[in-house]
């Protein structure tokens, strides 16, 4: 796609990483897309009245996380399976070593 408005350091429409943001976008339930928005809204809301870049820095890396949890099916699906109430020590994971595992 030809994007020629684009500013320095956008980002096309048909860059890769976009395109795999929405596969995964697409799967995701109407309560969770709903989610994003509340969460896209609050960051800019929050960088609107503090001036804080940190706000949309940190939303950012939390897109980045659930891009790439969500964007494997099996953790997906452990997602989706995971229990709504408190789970033991034991069975938790550590999200930083998965999405190095993810990554590889």
């Amino acid at each position: 796609m030809a994007d020629i408005f684009l500013r320095p350091g956008e980002v096309a429409l048909d860059d890769n990483h976009v395109i795999r943001a929405m596969v995964v976008y697409d799967v995701l339930k109407t309560p969770e897309q709903r989610e994003i928005f509340r969460s896209t809204y609050r960051a800019v809301t929050a960088f609107k009245r503090t001036g804080d870049i940190d706000h949309l820095v940190r939303f950012a890396n939390s897109i980045e996380t659930m891009i790439l949890l969500d964007g494997d099916p099996a953790t997906r699906q452990a997602i989706l399976d995971a229990p709504d109430l408190p789970v033991p020590d034991a069975d938790l994971h550590d999200v930083q070593e998965l999405i190095k595992e993810l990554q590889e």
